[in-house]
């Protein structure tokens, strides 16, 4: 408490903006420690942090909406912490699934647009098809259903808000309600606020290392 951090690997870090850039730097180089300048009282105390990029080798393609969307900031900055190497794009043809371990589709209300994107189904196609990670959260979970094969979806425990409820219900597939639920490779959440992301963001992880 009271505490101030000065300086991030021997850059200054006069505001929180500052702060936020110079540490993400730092964390995409993934080094083994991060220098801290903190300031306590009239102290100058010099430390460092230790990170453990337990995604290292993970590459994460987290597909955005255009507009309306929803904790985008805090999962690329936790994203980037895990140590995984992340792609942050709206659905466009030059991406493609294959060339990731997680596609990952961001939530917020703009998502709905996803249901019917082209880009966005066919690269939910694309990552079934190549058995990757798939990843969604609340209105984004429409397009996982609609873009994967019938006989894929069916049974397959999903969770998303309850206004997008009945479109998973209509694609036959599990709709379980939870704040984050797992199925196999499919891992989903409501997106109803921040701790329900973090804790998607975990459940993630889990299924990206257990897949590697």
């Amino acid at each position: 408490v009271n505490d101030v951090i000065t300086h991030v690997a021997g850059k200054p870090t006069p505001d929180i903006a500052t702060f936020q850039r110079e540490l993400e730097g730092q964390l995409t180089s993934k080094p083994k420690t991060i220098a801290i300048t903190l300031a306590r009282g009239k102290a100058t105390i010099n430390t460092a942090i230790a990170p453990f990029y337990a995604l290292r080798d993970t590459k994460v393609l987290m597909v955005v909406p255009a507009k309306d969307k929803e904790f985008v900031d805090l999962m690329r900055r936790e994203i980037i912490a895990s140590g995984a190497t992340l792609t942050v794009s709206e659905p466009k043809a030059d991406l493609k699934a294959a060339d990731f371990d997680v596609v990952l589709f961001a939530g917020g209300t703009g998502a709905r647009e996803f249901k019917d994107d082209a880009e966005a189904l066919r690269l939910v196609k694309e990552a079934g098809t190549a058995k990757k990670v798939i990843a969604g959260v609340g209105p984004a979970v429409v397009a996982i259903a609609n873009g994967l094969p019938e006989d894929e979806i069916k049974d397959k425990k999903l969770t998303t808000t309850k206004d997008d409820s009945a479109a998973i219900l209509a694609k036959n597939a599990n709709y379980t309600g939870k704040a984050v639920e797992t199925d196999g490779k499919l891992v989903t959440s409501t997106g109803f606020d921040r701790a329900a992301v973090r804790a998607f963001l975990k459940a993630v992880y889990r299924t990206a290392l257990s897949d590697g």
